[in-house]
């Protein structure tokens, strides 16, 4: 007969260890023995939050002694499974003392895909519930009604729900304390009568989420002055025949009106009915050019995040941004075919504090302008940068920007290259980058020699099985400890990694994107040579992997 542990000594070691909650549900299906330990860890821990990511199994009775549990989020799962472990059988039914102690003093709450029935049930035991994320669920008016039970509540996401005006006028009612309330991607027969509601009742609103939302349009805004707590309005991808003004919202600090439709509906006259006390602003596909950004450069000068992909701004607008701007985090310039190297050595120069840099597809940006980065004068350095598809920056201009500004290098976490040509000491000096826990590949061609070269790669004529490259990425050790081990290392016609220096790098690298790489198998060789001890994820499709992704 097997020995076991005394169950206080296992419950301790249990407790000291710190194992999770998702793991104490998991080992109290290993043995009765197991189970009776893991409740009493279970009972001596002061666990405040749950996240069902993993079936908890079948003995989940563990969980009634948690009776201090103030965050639940169920991630998608079968609820009235959940409920039914607890003994919590329906509204109607039998709940036990252990499961309204549990549910009694929960104050945030995710539902994932919860029916109907599992909403009504946790609206009649969770008064105090201040916090609900009803997210792609099929609870419809009558469970958005239910709600008017939770006094407390302060946060409310209905993202994804099929909804109608009648649910939101009963909110307006009952939910007086609503500081937050996510209704992004509501299905239904929405329109602005029920937004208008939410404005005439729902004073308290910091946060208000409407982005592609059922029939409402951008002229709801007009109704919104009452709101004047709001802080944070996302109307992303609305309708837009007239743009009501925005000044009288003086405590406004994140504003999104991105992809209005009609395309470029929002033009530069908007701009002057903005509110000044913006801080993060998106106008991603707007018609704005930059008569509109001078003008909003010198009327918001507190804005720290400003996203302008796929807009008319050229280099005058964002050397006037950099001047009426001093205090960007975040500038995106994503798809500005307009903005050259004078802009950027604008950029480069004056915002100091930046770290986040998105120049992507603006063709007219060189190695002159990435060069002008490489001897700027940034505080604590860039964070994020994406130079993806720019045409005119060679890997050569990039490596001696990486090399020239150490200090920038030191602190880089995100880098995208796609579409770029990348050398094999390219590869060596972004492998050396400390923090680098983000890179993007994609569309690449890479190059086994040192010198870049604008002729096609030399690769093999054949195509390389997907198993080859799945037999290389088992090397990595990241990858190894997770034991996912779906084909087992044979001999296999692998490249040699005897051109590459056996010395550690990418010591952060936590995910990395090769897809549809030209020479893939040379960048593998490397990361493979190199250790990359974190690594974690990589994707892999394209002809070259036979649509393999890894």
């Amino acid at each position: 007969m097997a020995a076991y542990l005394p169950l206080d000594l296992l419950s301790n070691v249990l407790v000291q260890g710190r194992v999770s909650l998702g793991g104490l549900c998991q080992l109290s299906c290993v043995s009765k023995h197991w189970h009776k330990a893991t409740s009493l860890a279970m009972g001596h821990s002061s666990f405040r939050s749950l996240s069902l990511c993993v079936d908890v199994g079948e003995h989940s009775s563990p969980l009634r002694r948690l009776v201090g549990l103030e965050e639940l989020d169920l991630c998608g799962r079968d609820a009235s499974e959940f409920l039914s472990k607890l003994s919590v059988e329906g509204v109607g039914g039998h709940v036990d003392e252990a499961g309204i102690l549990m549910c009694g003093r929960l104050r945030t709450l995710g539902l994932g895909r919860a029916r109907l029935e599992t909403v009504k049930l946790f609206c009649f035991l969770c008064r105090s519930l201040e916090s609900v994320d009803l997210s792609k669920t099929e609870v419809g008016d009558d469970g958005v009604m239910m709600m008017s039970l939770m006094l407390n509540l302060r946060e409310l996401s209905l993202r994804e729900c099929r909804i109608s005006d009648v649910a939101l006028d009963s909110m307006a009612q009952s939910s007086r304390n609503l500081e937050v309330l996510d209704l992004s991607k509501c299905k239904g027969s929405l329109t602005d009568g029920g937004v208008r509601s939410i404005c005439g009742g729902c004073g308290k609103l910091r946060t208000l989420v409407l982005s592609w939302c059922g029939q409402v349009t951008l002229g709801c805004i007009g109704d919104m002055s009452r709101l004047s707590k709001l802080e944070s309005l996302i109307a992303a991808g609305l309708p837009c025949s007239s743009f009501p003004a925005l000044e009288c919202f003086s405590s406004l600090t994140q504003l999104d009106m991105s992809v209005t439709r009609p395309f470029w509906q929002i033009s530069d006259a908007v701009v002057s009915s903005l509110p000044t006390s913006l801080q993060t602003l998106r106008l991603v596909g707007c018609g704005i050019s930059d008569v509109g950004v001078v003008s909003l450069a010198a009327r918001m000068p507190a804005l720290t995040s400003l996203d302008l992909t796929g807009t008319r701004v050229s280099d005058r607008g964002v050397s006037a941004i950099s001047m009426g701007c001093p205090h960007l985090l975040v500038l995106r310039l994503n798809s500005c075919s307009s903005v050259g190297d004078s802009g950027f050595a604008c950029v480069a120069s004056r915002l100091t504090s930046l770290r986040e840099l998105d120049i992507k597809k603006s063709c007219l940006v060189s190695n002159k302008g990435l060069a002008e980065l490489s001897i700027s004068r940034h505080r604590d350095g860039l964070h994020v940068l994406s130079v993806a598809h720019c045409g005119g920056v060679s890997a050569e201009g990039l490596l001696r920007a990486i090399r020239k500004n150490s200090g920038c290098g030191e602190v880089l976490r995100v880098l995208n290259v796609a579409g770029l040509v990348v050398t094999k000491a390219l590869l060596e000096a972004f492998s050396a980058l400390p923090l680098l826990r983000w890179l993007n590949v994609t569309d690449c061609i890479l190059h086994d020699s040192s010198e870049e070269s604008h002729n096609t790669p030399n690769m093999r004529s054949e195509h390389v099985p997907s198993y080859e490259y799945a037999t290389v990425i088992l090397q990595l050790p990241a990858l190894r400890m997770e034991g996912k081990h779906v084909l087992k290392p044979r001999s296999l016609p692998m490249h040699s990694t005897a051109s590459f220096a056996h010395k550690s790098g990418f010591q952060s690298l936590e995910t990395l994107h090769t897809d549809r790489c030209k020479g893939v198998s040379c960048l593998l060789r490397f990361v493979v040579a190199v250790g990359a001890p974190a690594l974690r994820r990589i994707t892999l499709s394209g002809p070259e992997a036979l649509g393999a992704d890894i």
